[in-house]
Formats: C-alpha cells, structure tokens, sequence
C-alpha cells in the first residue's frame, strides 16, 4: 500500500514552492510526485451546454402569443 504526504505549496509563474517542510527525511531526491491543485468552478452553466444537456431546442416562435392561445382555446 502505498502511503501519500499532504503538504501545503504555492503555484507562482510556472513553479511550485512548498509552505512546509517535509518531515519524513526517507524521501529519495528526484522522486515522482502527484500535484493536486482546487480548482475553483462558475456557478451555472452557458446555456449552449444546457441545451445539450437537457436535449431540447426551440427554433423560433412567440412564446406569449403561444402561451395565451393556450390559454382561449
């Protein structure tokens, strides 16, 4: 089982800079690691990619003159 460090960096122009420093003196120089970085979401989605999430499009028409002929019939 292989067992992971979490230790805080800073992204700055293309480097990583660590916070910390690493406890565990084990580490072999030039060990391959693995980077996670949060990456922060918009809230809401374009509406090109809601239509086709929801599958549906409507081309044209008047949605207040169709809505009311709904409503006389």
């Amino acid at each position: 089982m292989i067992k992971y460090l979490s230790i805080k960096g800073i992204y700055d122009r293309g480097s990583i800079r660590l916070l910390e420093k690493i406890k565990n003196k084990e580490i072999a120089k030039k060990t391959e690691v693995r980077i996670l970085i949060p990456v922060k979401h918009k809230i809401g989605i374009k509406i090109s990619d809601f239509i086709k999430k929801i599958n549906y499009c409507s081309i044209g028409g008047d949605a207040l003159t169709e809505s009311e002929d709904i409503y006389n019939e």
